[in-house]
């Protein structure tokens, strides 16, 4: 049987199609929470479309890094313990967590510098009411609930209806999104600073 230039051809850019998309596919079905570290972070980042369940905690010299709601895959620096736990080296790193779409529940335990960002979905951030470490915690679009810990946390609540606890130190707590009486800020102890839109409920706060 012949087979004509033409039809070789096209059946070749067929199978390398075919062999794309296989490829694509297979990356995409692997996608996962990828942590990584470098100098001065640990870089924690959720993939689209998973509502994670990530708890970070942090004893001694050793961070873990586990998430209840998808994998976890170490990246540089950082060690695989099993499917969904990974562990990275302290150092006086500060954790940076972007927890993309959907709700997510985010727990840290341990002391660590934080800088975390819920990303949109109604998400539930809670930073160790023990930890003492100086925090950035953003829960962005979505009806939120962020606890603060035991240090200097800056929260802001973003988009949606949302509701903040600074609980001890001296913490700023930023409610405003340009919709009236949709917030609830709670400083609790220490001297707190509450901002926000009209009518937004502020208590415990000093300034």
């Amino acid at each position: 049987m012949k087979i004509s230039m033409r039809n070789a051809m096209q059946a070749g850019v067929t199978a390398l199609a075919l062999g794309a998309a296989t490829v694509l596919s297979a990356g995409q079905a692997h996608a996962a929470t990828g942590v990584r570290v470098d100098s001065v972070r640990i870089h924690v980042n959720a993939v689209a479309g998973k509502a994670n369940d990530l708890s970070v905690t942090r004893s001694g010299s050793t961070v873990t890094i586990s998430d209840g709601g998808d994998a976890v895959t170490a990246g540089s620096g950082c060690t695989q313990v099993d499917r969904d736990t990974v562990t990275c080296p302290y150092g006086n790193r500060t954790l940076t967590l972007d927890m993309g779409d959907l709700g997510d529940i985010v727990l840290v335990t341990g002391s660590i510098p934080a800088d975390i960002s819920g990303g949109s979905g109604d998400d539930i951030i809670t930073i160790d009411y023990r930890a003492t470490a100086r925090t950035f915690l953003n829960g962005q679009a979505g009806h939120d609930t962020v606890f603060g810990g035991a240090g200097v946390d800056n929260i802001t609540g973003g988009a949606g209806d949302d509701v903040m606890f600074g609980r001890d130190g001296d913490d700023r707590l930023d409610a405003g999104d340009f919709s009236a009486g949709n917030d609830r800020s709670f400083g609790d102890f220490g001297t707190d600073t509450c901002t926000g839109d009209a009518n937004d409920l502020k208590d415990s706060c000093e300034r």
